[in-house]
């Protein structure tokens, strides 16, 4: 199911490898040969854009990725200092990372074995994009704290250290409108996206030093523990124990997009997220968010915060009506089978939707129907459904796109949409 071939180069991964070289060399560290036997860069040299084409044009002996080394390049040290800021401006790691003020996730951060391989790799994540190794770094942070939480054995401890660092090192290889969230997808650019953990367990494989269990966690690391994760609809036992950690710890770190927000957003998450997670994991997650009390992000004024309730309510209404007109042009049973599945898990995430309390609203543009101790309380939860919804949807359009790739042309064109009508801008 993934492209990734170890004896071709990605021109989206070079691509990305030719803008850290813009900015520090990056040079082979060792002979570069094509399968055939042909010098294509000697160790020491640095890399150019004249050898791009030659790179992509020629099977490898060795993987691009065990070839090349940044100059200077991401190493434990960064990791660390990027943990650090993040423990002392991020309200909800307190409670997770620190132990009387002592931050002891860096202990754990300190022991990862920066090589080569994961330095080139760490190196061009933080070219890739704003924020993209602080969230690595974030989400190893949760998962850490996690795991300490529910007593996790210390090669738990060293998996999560290492996978939290690398999860998404499988986006590198896609490209970079794929990536971004505004686009407007087609059903094929959403398969590329969703099988980004497969292609991370390819490269993680290929590490000397890190182990099975560490490519394991990337593979499984969308999973769900309902079986409704990607890419192999892995369910319960069927997933590894740092996976079912890793995969709450990147939902919840994907939850607070800031160290301003409060911790409502993922308060309300759990709330929705009602199977998805490890009972376990969950009870972590509840455990730490008990011990803050802070004050709601107010993004709406209370107007708004209605209209946006309804939006949602008649938004709902669409996909069903979508799903229904679906079936009507669906003949084989996978197709059926998969539209009847998706009718399933929307109706579930309509059901929990209901259950905030906030699908009852019919009526009145007033805040009184809000059953909250203030007006922002209120407010600030419906701007925190609003977004978990959106995102709850956006997920879903990912595994449609991932299963219905091997239907037929025209039983892909009516789950494309579907999908257009899960992930339009409301």
């Amino acid at each position: 199911m993934s492209s990734y071939d170890a004896t071709r180069g990605n021109p989206h991964f070079l691509d990305r490898v030719m803008s850290l070289a813009e900015h520090e060399a990056v040079v082979a560290s060792e002979d570069i040969y094509s399968e055939s036997g042909i010098k294509l860069l000697a160790k020491g040299k640095p890399l150019s854009p004249v050898l791009r084409e030659r790179l992509l044009l020629q099977r490898l002996r060795r993987p691009l990725e065990a070839c090349l080394a940044p100059a200077q390049g991401v190493a434990a040290t960064d990791i660390g200092q990027i943990a650090h800021e993040l423990i002392e401006s991020w309200p909800i790691l307190a409670p997770l990372c620190l132990d009387e003020g002592r931050p002891w996730p860096l202990s754990w951060l300190a022991q990862v074995p920066v090589n080569q391989v994961t330095a080139l790799l760490l190196s061009v994540s933080a070219r890739a994009g704003a924020g993209v190794l602080r969230h690595a770094v974030l989400v190893t942070l949760v998962a850490l704290g996690l795991a300490r939480r529910m007593q996790a054995s210390p090669e738990v401890m060293r998996t999560l250290a290492i996978a939290g660092l690398l999860h998404d090192v499988g986006e590198l290889y896609v490209a970079p409108e794929v990536l971004s969230s505004r686009a407007d997808l087609s059903l094929d650019d959403w398969r590329a996206l969703a099988v980004h953990p497969l292609t991370g367990a390819k490269v993680i494989e290929g590490i000397a030093g890190l182990g099975a269990p560490v490519a394991l966690a990337v593979l499984q690391h969308h999973e769900r523990h309902d079986g409704t994760g990607y890419p192999r609809r892995l369910a319960g036992a069927a997933m590894s124990p740092a996976a079912k950690i890793l995969a709450t710890a990147e939902a919840m770190a994907g939850l607070i997009p800031g160290p301003e927000e409060s911790s409502l957003r993922a308060s309300v998450a759990f709330k929705v997220i009602t199977s998805d997670h490890a009972p376990a994991v969950v009870a972590a997650v509840r455990s730490v968010l008990n011990e803050m009390s802070d004050a709601p992000d107010v993004e709406m004024t209370p107007l708004e915060a209605v209209v946006e309730i309804h939006r949602l309510i008649a938004y709902i209404g669409d996909v069903f009506m979508v799903i229904e007109l679906a079936g009507e042009r669906l003949a084989t049973p996978g197709a059926q089978a998969l539209l009847g599945d998706i009718e399933a898990r929307f109706t579930e995430l309509h059901r929990a939707f209901s259950r905030t309390g906030l699908g009852g609203v019919t009526a009145g543009y007033e805040v009184s129907w809000l059953d909250y101790e203030s007006p922002d309380e209120g407010v600030a939860e419906v701007a925190a459904v609003a977004r978990e919804i959106r995102w709850r949807l956006r997920e879903l359009a990912r595994d449609i796109a991932l299963r219905a790739s091997s239907l037929a042309d025209d039983e892909r064109t009516v789950f494309s949409t579907l999908i257009g009508t899960l992930t339009r801008r409301r």
